[in-house]
């Protein structure tokens, strides 16, 4: 067999195989770009004080982050789910992204503070959730096919916007069906419990 036929036979696989050649390529070339730039992992991962972007990917990641210094974003990708946690008492700056094929989860538990955007993208749903006594600066946006829920809980402030896209959508103004949006909080606190008695 001469180098022109290998070529050949080469090039018919190609073409015939090419739907699965373009989605392998783009997947590579994918992987390929985040490994070359700062901090990639695989799995799930907990990170103390980070200072520049970082990119995880893996079936079910989760990532922990803690620390009063956290700077740069964190895009989290997963084969079925992904999911950000921001600890307790923690601070934020930058932007959380999480993407899954069945859903995606952001996180911040109680007293934390966090500067930035959260976008959460999943086939069944993306949440979105800030625990009680926390404070929000930036922009939510939760979207699946099922449900996108922004939800916040008491005596906790946002400064920004809700978007929710799904067939069932919340925001703090509670359940909608296809979209929720709240434009335009300005330290809008939720009122505790108490406050509503």
């Amino acid at each position: 067999m001469t180098i022109r036929e290998s070529l050949s036979n080469l090039g018919n696989k190609i073409k015939k195989h090419a739907v699965k050649g373009v989605v392998a390529g783009g997947l590579l070339a994918l992987i390929g770009t985040t490994a070359l730039k700062d901090n990639v992992h695989f799995g799930s991962v907990r990170i103390r004080n980070h200072q520049e972007n970082q990119y995880v990917w893996g079936v079910w990641p989760i990532v922990k982050t803690c620390g009063d210094d956290q700077n740069g974003n964190i895009y989290t990708f997963g084969l079925i789910a992904a999911g950000n946690e921001l600890e307790k008492n923690s601070t934020f700056n930058g932007n959380q992204g999480t993407y899954g094929l069945v859903g995606g989860e952001n996180f911040i538990e109680s007293g934390s503070t966090m500067n930035g955007n959260q976008g959460t993208y999943g086939l069944v749903g993306g949440f979105n959730h800030v625990e009680e006594n926390s404070t929000f600066n930036g922009n939510q946006g939760a979207y699946g096919l099922l449900m996108g829920e922004n939800f916040i809980e008491s005596g906790s402030t946002i400064t920004g916007n809700q978007n929710a896209k799904g067939i069932f959508a919340t925001s703090i103004s509670g359940l909608n069906f296809g979209s929720a949006v709240e434009i335009g909080l300005d330290k809008y606190t939720i009122p505790n419990n108490s406050d509503k008695e």
